[in-house]
């Protein structure tokens, strides 16, 4: 009785750390990694919304910030309820921790749901996780954030996607559903995507399950998908979102590589398959590998369908489902599970060679740089530790396996050349810097404690996980200095600073917009009326509006081409004279401004003039 007691405490108390404070240390260090940014890109949509600036008298009629209410997320108007001008960057900052810890949690929900459940597991899996490029910034093809450096609604979705996973995976299907439902009313095209992948896995691999059990299931996606689901279905239906152009030369003209495979570059497509390739093949390294495999191929499948949908259906639905953008969920899970893998092989107590090939694939993950022979160092060693048996036997008639068995110790070589040469050719490439030799060294010294086990019969699996966490500190700490430093640079550059004091003068004024502004800074222009609180004629970030209000199309399209083919400040007063823009704003450096302007406000890169 006792030692079921002390046990189901032991239990509780691993649990209490595996998803309460391993993802609240790791969450923060993946923060620190990536840094956080307030303001930047996506935010110039969500500031607005959850200030509520249309309120504001010079919004009132601002065609662009009136789209901003078709923008459907729950997490915006959960913002909005506790955010005001004094707090609203402190919020977006505790919004971005707090969304990352959650993706943290989800992540040790899933190792733990595929086998991995003891400390040194869990750890090894965590830090890894927390430092591969592959779960930082962008996705390799389409674009999709993965842990990115500002706060938006598509990450916090990812804990709902790592958590979906995991109770499918444990035959909770009604859970599983509801986090589908959850992931659809913070980002609908992310929920739909989950839904069409889960689905197929559940009627591919986890039947047999009973119709009320799916009846159940679908009911609770319904339930919590409804907030977005009619919020969605009130603004297709009004009577301005009827689209009249054609969407995919819109899409072509603002941003394509969401949406379309012509915009993705082909080492992009090459990097992207090597990683999927070794993902199916880690598979066979956890329990229930047909669930993974089926998993990772029904995210593919996405991708796949994606490619040709948009050129056979010019239909606004069809490019919002984003699909080329759904590979940022293959990637998210190839990388996990390579990680899982490699944590299981490096821990194998009977194989040395196993053990080689586990270090190499937690290595490349770790510190090696998004580039094709990073993803063929994975590929290779997945193949070295393909395991035969099962499945995998069906094939043996040819040999395959068996000739990997054979002279796995060989393989495992190979794949530590492969690794030493992809680690060697980034020093190639770049200066030997600091951090650089910190990589080799903690190489050598994964490699030299293998042997030293090997060689002593003892299992050096937390040693291993200790050296890689000085490691991540290291690189912690050169990564912050290095984010301070470019953060500090930025400020300082003079065309910053000019463009500063631009904002802050125009909107401390008393002048009212619209503002013209020349379309060849789009680093400086889309973010004008955001930070000054001032209307302006056109920008182009402007156009992603078009995505959840078409009737917004013609007027930003129209008056954007109009400005992009102004070329001289005499170009420039003369449309705002025509259209009665007061206001425009041009390069400091231009000459020949007509007699009829009146300079307003000079900088060293910007000036600003009130056309009379």
């Amino acid at each position: 009785m006792k030692d079921a007691l002390n046990h189901r405490m032991s239990r509780q108390l691993w649990n209490l750390v595996s998803y309460v404070l391993i993802p609240v240390v790791f969450g923060y260090v993946s923060l620190l990694l990536t840094g956080f940014s307030f303001g930047l890109i996506n935010n110039v949509f969500h500031l607005p919304y959850v200030l509520n600036l249309i309120r504001l008298p010079e919004f009132r009629d601002d065609a662009f910030y009136a789209t901003l209410n078709n923008f459907t997320s729950i997490v915006w108007p959960i913002l909005r309820a506790v955010t005001t001008e004094a707090n609203v960057e402190q919020v977006f900052s505790v919004a971005n921790l707090a969304s990352r810890i959650a993706a943290f949690a989800g992540l040790a929900s899933l190792a733990r749901s595929a086998g991995l459940d003891r400390p040194l597991e869990v750890l090894l899996a965590m830090m890894v996780l927390t430092l591969t490029p592959l779960l930082q910034m962008f996705s390799i093809v389409g674009g999709h954030g993965m842990f990115i450096h500002y706060f938006t609604h598509s990450e916090v979705t990812w804990v709902f996607v790592f958590l979906s996973v995991g109770f499918l995976y444990a035959d909770r299907i009604v859970l599983a559903y509801m986090m589908m439902g959850i992931a659809f009313s913070v980002n609908a095209f992310i929920g739909i995507w989950l839904f069409g992948m889960n689905t197929l896995v559940l009627f591919a691999v986890k039947r047999p399950f009973s119709v009320a059990t799916f009846l159940k299931a679908l009911a609770g996606f319904a339930l919590f998908a409804l907030p977005a689901a009619l919020w969605i279905f009130f603004a297709v239906s009004g009577k301005h979102e009827a689209v009249d152009f054609s969407y995919i030369d819109y899409v072509r003209s603002y941003y394509p590589k969401h949406f379309l495979i012509e915009a993705i570059e082909w080492k992009s497509m090459l990097k992207h398959l090597l990683l999927v390739s070794a993902g199916l093949l880690a598979a066979r390294h956890l329990p229930q590998s047909r669930f993974w495999v089926a998993l990772q191929l029904s995210a593919l499948l996405l991708v796949i369908v994606g490619v040709p949908l948009p050129y056979l259906f010019d239909n606004r639905f069809i490019f919002n489902l984003h699909l080329i953008r759904a590979a940022g969920i293959g990637q998210a899970l190839a990388t996990v599970l390579i990680a899982l893998a490699g944590v299981r092989l490096l821990l194998n107590r009977e194989a040395l060679a196993m053990r080689v090939i586990g270090a190499v694939v937690l290595l490349s993950l770790a510190i090696l740089e998004i580039r094709i022979i990073g993803m063929a160092v994975l590929l290779t060693s997945m193949l070295a530790a393909l395991p035969g048996g099962g499945f995998a036997a069906r094939f043996d008639r040819w040999g395959i396996f068996r000739w990997i068995e054979a002279p796995r110790k060989l393989l495992a070589g190979l794949c530590v050349l492969l690794f030493a040469l992809a680690l060697t050719d980034f020093f190639w490439q770049h200066r030997l810097a600091s951090i650089q030799g910190l990589k080799l060294t903690v190489s050598l010294g994964v490699f030299a404690l293998l042997a030293f086990g090997q060689y002593r019969r003892t299992a050096v699996g937390w040693s291993l996980a200790f050296l890689l966490f000085c490691y991540t500190a290291a690189f912690c700490w050169h990564q912050v200095r290095s984010i301070e430093e470019n953060q500090r640079f930025q400020r300082t550059l003079p065309v910053n600073q000019s463009w500063a004091e631009l904002t802050s003068w125009i909107r401390s004024s008393r002048l009212h917009g619209p503002f013209l502004l020349p379309m060849d800074d789009h680093d400086h222009v889309d973010y004008f009326q955001l930070q000054s609180r001032r209307k302006v004629w056109v920008d182009w970030k402007q156009g992603a509006a078009v995505m959840w209000s078409p009737a917004f199309y013609w007027q930003w399209s129209t008056r954007l081409r109009e400005v992009s083919a102004l070329r001289t400040p005499g170009e420039m007063v003369s449309y705002a004279r025509a259209r009665g823009i007061r206001y425009v704003v041009l390069h400091a450096s231009v000459a020949g401004v007509p007699a009829s302007c009146r300079l307003l406000k000079r900088t060293p890169n910007y000036v600003l003039y009130e056309v009379l």
